[in-house]
């Protein structure tokens, strides 16, 4: 994170599913300190997502997605769009520096089929200047599918600076988390749970008098 941004707020929701694992994701709100844009705003979002398996169940992956056309009954969208957005990872299996293993498995690996044996695959879906989600998925024979299975999505915000009498809070954006597909073990999958979600309100400071 840039020290540009300071942190502005922080939220944390853990969700357990007895028996199963369990999920914790954190969201924190950052503001860029000094952007020297009259005429923008800047935030920065950044999750932290944890996924952890329980009894003899696995991780199977998980999904996290930032919308900022969204709005909260008559709470309208703050009207902000996408900068940079990360992680931006390949969906094969990942290969570090001197990994010729992972070369290997990537030159003949074209089904995917090593990926998802081995492999922590990241996807990163843009649908449009207002939406972007992340895909991970762990193999069954990973660390993160018995130990913790993390993400951090980061994004940067940028939105048209509020009129001087606009003090209203607004929906800088809606963050949502997916446990599909969750867990697994061999042939068998929990049932599907519902998605859950983060909002981000804003809204103009007033100067003191």
């Amino acid at each position: 994170m840039s020290d540009e941004y300071v942190e502005v707020a922080r939220h944390t929701t853990v969700r357990r599913y007895p028996g199963v694992g369990q999920m914790i994701a954190t969201t924190v709100l950052y503001q860029h300190s000094n952007d020297y844009d009259p005429g923008h705003e800047y935030f920065c979002l950044a999750s932290y997502i944890a996924m952890t398996p329980e009894d003899d169940w696995r991780n199977s992956g998980f999904c996290a997605s930032y919308n900022l056309d969204t709005a909260y009954y008559s709470l309208k969208p703050f009207g902000g769009f996408f900068g940079q957005s990360g992680p931006q990872t390949s969906p094969r299996y990942p290969v570090s520096a001197g990994d010729g293993l992972g070369k290997l498995l990537n030159t003949f690996d074209i089904f995917g089929i090593f990926s998802g044996l081995f492999g922590h695959p990241v996807e990163l879906h843009a649908y449009d200047t207002t939406g972007v989600a992340w895909t991970t998925r762990c193999g069954y024979f990973t660390q993160g599918a018995t130990d913790s299975l993390n993400l951090t999505p980061i994004s940067e915000v940028v939105g048209k600076q509020p009129a001087a009498d606009d003090t209203a809070w607004h929906v800088l954006a809606g963050i949502e988390i997916d446990t599909e597909p969750g867990w697994s073990r061999p042939g068998e999958q929990p049932a599907s749970s519902l998605p859950w979600d983060h909002l981000v309100f804003i809204r103009k400071a007033t100067e003191a008098a």
